[in-house]
């Protein structure tokens, strides 16, 4: 007898995988040097650092949360087979589990290594390039996504 696992409606299931890909996105899109004209982040202000930080941020807060969903019920020895089979309870941790094709992975792998590259980068003319100043963040990002996502391994 197999137990149906009812996941309650609302707008949070409806819009968890665009808000996911949308923070991904935004992280692994982000190129902090720009145009590539030195001093050129002393010249106009960038907002999109922010931005990213905030995303990093948010990525890494829903990794952790452990669904809410079913976590409050007593598990019974049949219902945690059932929902091992099922997968995780946090639809961020199923989405970064899910990422199997060879792009996502190059665009994901080349930004989050374009970023965290950018604080080691040395040029010629001294401060001449941007540094980013959330790279602890993005080690664990990084961090999360070879944890859940076996691919990788």
């Amino acid at each position: 007898m197999t137990q149906i696992i009812y996941f309650p409606l609302s707008t949070y299931l409806r819009h968890a995988l665009p808000l996911f890909t949308s923070l991904v996105n935004v992280v692994c899109a982000y190129d902090p040097v720009g145009y590539g004209i030195p001093y050129n982040h002393l010249l106009f202000s960038d907002y999109r650092e922010q931005l990213v930080e905030q995303a990093v941020q948010i990525l890494i807060v829903t990794l952790e949360h452990d669904g809410g969903g079913l976590a409050h019920r007593p598990p019974s020895p049949s219902s945690m087979e059932d929902q091992d089979s099922v997968g995780p309870d946090n639809l961020f941790v199923n989405y970064l589990s899910r990422i199997h094709r060879e792009e996502d992975y190059d665009f994901v792998l080349k930004g989050l290594a374009r970023l965290l590259v950018n604080p080691l980068m040395q040029t010629y003319l001294p401060n001449s390039t941007k540094k980013i100043q959330f790279h602890q963040e993005l080690l664990v990002l990084f961090w999360k996504l070879c944890d859940f996502n076996k691919v990788i391994q």
